[in-house]
């Protein structure tokens, strides 16, 4: 797009991609959050190599105070206070464009959207067209014949979009030029606008389709409805506060055509990111530069890989993350391969960083020569696992895991956007209808979303038992919502809860699975951790696509947007109760054998031995109670918390599971060796033999000592299972 400059607002951009991936967050080698580099970066990128602008740049906050703060001291009060591992990641997105040589600009006491508004009306004044990239509606007021804004996809639509004059009418009802007086009549919530109080969206856009300026609106009081007419006095000393507030500044600076020359994007070094985005662990990012970099800059990064490249020695791929290399080669170029970040995390893993760096010190392995560094490190390896019994493990199931999973990545899932599309209007429409529903019955309207506004609403305005304190005042976790619905059956809890539900699920999953399918491919694909937990089950991330609800209608909805390819079907496969399986084979249990010898309801059979009827009485309610302990003692479940899912007495839970451990005798017996070889030997098997080592069993502190005995029980059973799901894995791929 030549002759116009793209405006990111830097800020908006950030936030955005920190709380898409608020449930399942990236994280570098060091555990730190780096969701907003990579969202930031990935969207950088792809923007630059769409629509190709020819001059280019970055609008940020700076922090602190502005002058809003000044007219209004409690300007932005409501705000929740920004996370840290947020704020932690803005200096970095900033240096790595400054070494690009990227223009960032911002001033202190204005925000972005003011420097935006200059930058604005300095490239007009060079004959230069603006367009920024934003979904703040605030910025909507900067849109003229010249100056256009590119929206992020929306629940509407999957692809950016352009929006001039008549688009910002058709999103919300008034032309770009009365956007301001809009806003001042709605006022801002997480902003602590006032605006008009009683008067919202359908009201806004009607004054001002029929009276042009909120000044005419306010010059033909005569031709108002009393009840609009007393809204609009009542608030009436507000209105130049509030406009005040909304429109922004653009005169902070000037920018002559030497400054825009400096942003043209030509000038952009890519490779210079490549270091910072290997620091975080983003090879795809660092993908995405090679992809942007001319051929010298690409000389210049291939040099610096070198390093870290995979050594082929005496026929096995010697190396890190072979699962990637594995994707980009063909099968008859690796035949056979060994991952050392596997391998040490089959040593121990609960270690948490089995990074190339980390390994290499942790071995002391410090050779000049690059083949020889990775040989020598693969046979400290082998003889390792060789003397934990753990070699066989390694190559018969997490090598050859590691190709199935590759392909798996590889090949991706295809999902119908529409569809999910369509199910986020719905949820919206939800969210909007639970809203309403709350103001009505609370009396007034607030933000949903806001703690410290809900606790007043709560514990002062409905006067609501208060539960457990945290630093910002009442909790008003899920928790507590639960409980104070249940204890006093007022319904707003509830409401709250439900509308939580619909907007984690429009945020975690709706709203955000389309925006990962990738444009090359037409299809998902997820990363699967095969050293992700203790346990050794697998997990997977961006995006988590195994925690997607399945036993609400909701969750079912979500999945039903999974599709096979034409002419295919997706197949579902899964073991019934396989920890429950894997309990009673481990502990030879006669009564938990015969359920599933039989066929039978496990739970059923479990809930018709703690209740002592034949299996034709038990009742559902008795199902229920019979299926949580079941599942309950392969974590360890304590009375109190038993008796807290149950919503029955300490006393009554205890007397279940002492009822439960009577019956099962052989599962109480196993539970307390389990304990005793945890405690003896500092770590527990599973039944294949991997390791896992487990801290603080003989701690003097009995909170962590009882943890420590619930990990140790959970790990044999659990990762048990996780053996029997991958080598079910690999016999299918085969």
């Amino acid at each position: 797009m030549k002759n116009t400059v793209f405006i990111i607002d830097g800020y908006g951009q950030i936030f955005r991609h920190y709380y898409a991936f608020m449930s399942n967050p990236l994280k570098d080698k060091n555990g730190r959050n780096v969701s907003a580099v990579y969202g930031f970066f990935s969207t950088f990128f792809s923007i630059i190599n769409k629509y190709k602008p020819e001059y280019f740049c970055v609008a940020m906050d700076t922090g602190g105070k502005t002058f809003r703060h000044e007219l209004f001291p409690d300007y932005k009060a409501n705000r929740i206070k920004t996370p840290e591992d947020l704020i932690s990641q803005i200096p970095l997105i900033t240096d790595i464009l400054k070494e690009m040589n990227v223009s960032v600009y911002s001033q202190t006491s204005m925000e972005a959207d003011d420097v935006i508004a200059t930058v604005c009306l300095n490239a007009k004044k060079e004959g230069i067209k603006p367009v920024i990239v934003t979904s703040d509606k605030d910025l909507m007021q900067l849109v003229d014949s010249e100056v256009s804004v590119l929206r992020p996809p929306t629940s509407n639509s999957k692809s950016y979009v352009f929006c001039g004059p008549n688009e910002v009418k058709d999103i919300y009802g008034v032309m770009p030029d009365q956007i301001v007086d809009y806003l001042t009549i709605l006022g801002d919530v997480s902003d602590n606008v006032p605006g008009i109080r009683g008067l919202g969206e359908v009201s806004a856009v009607k004054l001002l389709s029929e009276f042009g300026t909120l000044d005419s609106v306010y010059d033909n009081m005569d031709r108002h409805s009393k009840a609009v007419a007393n809204k609009l006095l009542a608030s009436k000393d507000r209105i130049e506060l509030s406009r005040e507030l909304i429109k922004l500044k653009n005169d902070l600076f000037e920018l002559k055509i030497s400054d825009f020359m400096n942003m043209k994007t030509d000038k952009i070094s890519y490779y210079k990111s490549v270091e910072k985005f290997k620091q975080i662990g983003s090879k795809r990012l660092v993908e995405l530069v090679c992809e942007m970099s001319s051929e010298d800059e690409i000389e210049r990064i291939e040099k610096k890989e070198k390093k870290s490249e995979t050594i082929i020695q005496d026929n096995v791929l010697t190396g890190f993350d072979i699962k990637e290399r594995l994707k980009s080669l063909d099968d008859k170029q690796i035949r056979s391969y060994f991952d050392c970040g596997i391998a040490q995390w089959m040593l121990n893993s609960d270690y948490g960083d089995y990074s190339e760096d980390v390994v290499f010190s942790l071995y002391g392995v410090d050779a000049e020569d690059e083949e020889n560094k990775m040989g020598i490190l693969r046979k400290e390896l082998i003889d390792r696992l060789k003397e934990s019994s753990l070699y066989e493990l390694f190559t018969g199931m997490e090598m050859p895991l590691l190709r199935v999973l590759s392909d798996m990545e590889k090949n991706g899932i295809l999902i119908n956007a529409d569809e999910l599309n369509t199910y986020s209007l719905e949820l919206n429409e939800k969210c909007k209808e639970i809203e309403k529903s709350v103001w009505d019955l609370c009396g007034k309207e607030f933000n949903l979303n806001s703690p410290k506004q809900l606790q007043e609403v709560l514990f002062i305005d409905r006067n609501l038992p208060t539960g457990k304190k945290t630093k910002s005042g009442f909790s008003t976790d899920s928790d507590v919502l639960q409980e104070l619905f249940i204890k006093t059956e007022d319904i707003v809890p509830k409401l709250i809860l439900d509308y939580r539900m619909y907007n984690k699920l429009l945020n975690t999953y709706v709203n955000v699975l389309p925006s990962l399918v990738s444009e090359k491919t037409g299809r998902i694909h997820t990363t699967f951790l095969q050293t992700g937990t203790g346990t050794g089950r697998l997990s997977s991330k961006n995006p988590n696509l195994q925690n997607i609800p399945v036993r609400t209608e909701e969750g079912r909805r979500i999945r039903s947007a999974f599709i096979p390819s034409s002419g295919c079907k997706l197949l579902s496969a899964d073991y019934s109760q396989i920890e429950l399986a894997v309990l009673a084979d481990m502990t030879s249990d006669e009564a938990l054998k015969k359920a599933f010898i039989d066929g039978s309801d496990v739970h059923k059979e479990t809930a018709a031995l703690i209740f002592n009827v034949i299996p034709e009485l038990v009742t559902s309610q008795m199902r229920s109670i019979a299926k949580t302990i079941n599942f309950g003692v392969i974590y360890g479940m304590s009375s109190f918390r038993l008796s807290q899912d149950l919503g029955i007495s300490n006393k009554a839970a205890k007397d279940f599971i002492d009822t439960y451990f009577d019956k099962y005798r052989k599962v109480k017996n196993f539970i307390e060796e389990v304990k005793e070889q945890a405690f003896n030997n500092g770590y527990v098997r599973t039944k294949l033999g991997h390791i896992r080592y487990i801290n603080d069993i003989r701690s003097a502190n009995a909170n962590l000592r009882q943890a420590a005995e619930r990990s140790a029980v959970n790990t044999v059973i659990q990762g048990t299972a996780s053996e029997i799901m991958k080598l079910s894995m690999i016999s299918i791929y085969n």
